[in-house]
């Protein structure tokens, strides 16, 4: 694909479905504070435990509780959480709801609430932010994903990041799936929104409608 083309895959995709996670859930992590990295790693692991709708509805809903830090999280009650869970679908809501509980006392014991702390002590190095991260309550690999995809924004040391989803999506789409490459054709804000975009489109298969549009748009 040449490089107007990929231009214009990435420019529709940016379009139709390039909002970042972060500001489709009004998280501010522009703001790089500990309740934003907090909010933040709550949805990845919300979203790695469900589709992405249901991931994305119950994030919503837990933050409307007031449960926006470590701290109000691990005041709720197992039986809140539960109610809150099965309120945006999640067939597992009781091992869900125990699993955020735990994380919110792990961050608070060994972070005091804070993932910057986190960060510091893996010396900056993404490789050990995800061997800690993991450590967490709930947060394997597809959380560490999201958590890593969105991040990147504001952790230097992550840019540019590319999952297996995002270049999976990304091979469909037509696009490279290197992330070096990929992040040549926009800027870095732009390459977090392209890959939640790549996201969406995997969780809707939407890459016939991308590729009708492109056709259209080159003719």
């Amino acid at each position: 694909m040449d490089r107007d083309s990929v231009d214009r895959v990435i420019s529709i995709i940016l379009r139709k479905y390039g909002r970042s996670f972060s500001h489709e859930l009004s998280i501010p992590i522009e703001d790089n504070t500990a309740p934003a990295l907090f909010q933040l790693l709550t949805a990845a692991v919300l979203v790695s435990r469900a589709r992405l709708d249901c991931g994305l509805r119950a994030a919503r809903l837990v933050f409307d509780e007031g449960w926006s830090s470590p701290e109000t999280l691990a005041q709720s009650t197992w039986e809140e959480r539960t109610a809150v869970l099965s309120q945006a679908g999640y067939t597992h809501h009781d091992t869900v709801a125990r699993v955020l509980g735990d994380a919110a006392d792990l961050l608070l014991d060994w972070y005091e609430g804070d993932v910057h702390q986190l960060r510091q002590e893996a010396r900056y190095d993404p490789i050990q932010e995800r061997i800690l991260l993991k450590k967490i309550t709930g947060v394997g690999d597809s959380a560490a994903d999201f958590f890593f995809r969105e991040v990147q924004i504001i952790w230097d040391e992550i840019y540019p990041f590319a999952d297996r989803l995002v270049s999976e999506s990304a091979a469909l789409a037509g696009l490279p799936t290197d992330p070096a490459t990929l992040a040549f054709f926009t800027n870095r804000e732009g390459f977090v929104r392209l890959a939640a975009g790549l996201v969406r489109m995997k969780a809707k298969d939407a890459f016939d409608d991308v590729r009708k549009e492109v056709v259209v748009s080159s003719s």
